[in-house]
């Protein structure tokens, strides 16, 4: 294992699965570094990689978009059965018998929040792609 430092200058052991994509970054760059005196500035060409660019940071911002949606959706989720497991924790530690009489109404609510819950997590990220739909026109124009 080799090892690496952190910003306040400890250092830590890095693992194999973390030394391979520092290695084959290495390696990208080493590559770029040799190609640059053979590449042509071609106003084309670079226009292409500058669209190229482009397109990879909206990807990069949707992919953002739909990670920080997800993290919602856990979280909201996380806080929904958390609060229903209380609740029903409650109702057990209030009765030392064996049954536990609840209210219809009350099982509907729960019954209506864990579903809300599940749909959350299962819910497909709209909002993202609505988003990059309405970025598209304005990605070219400077």
């Amino acid at each position: 294992m080799a090892n690496k430092m952190d910003k306040k200058g400890r250092m830590h052991k890095i693992s194999k699965s973390e030394q391979l994509p520092a290695e084959k970054l290495r390696c990208l760059y080493e590559q770029l570094l040799h190609e640059v005196p053979k590449e042509c500035n071609d106003p084309r060409r670079l226009n292409l990689l500058k669209s190229q660019i482009f397109m990879l940071e909206r990807q990069c911002h949707g992919m953002s978009l739909q990670l920080n949606e997800r993290l919602s959706n856990l979280e909201y989720s996380y806080g929904t059965l958390e609060g229903t497991a209380l609740e029903m924790e409650k109702w057990l530690n209030s009765s030392y018998e064996d049954t536990v009489v609840v209210k219809k109404a009350e099982l509907r609510t729960i019954l209506k929040t864990i579903r809300g819950a599940a749909k959350r997590l299962n819910k497909p990220s709209e909002t993202v792609e609505v988003i990059l739909m309405n970025n598209t026109k304005n990605l070219f124009c400077c």
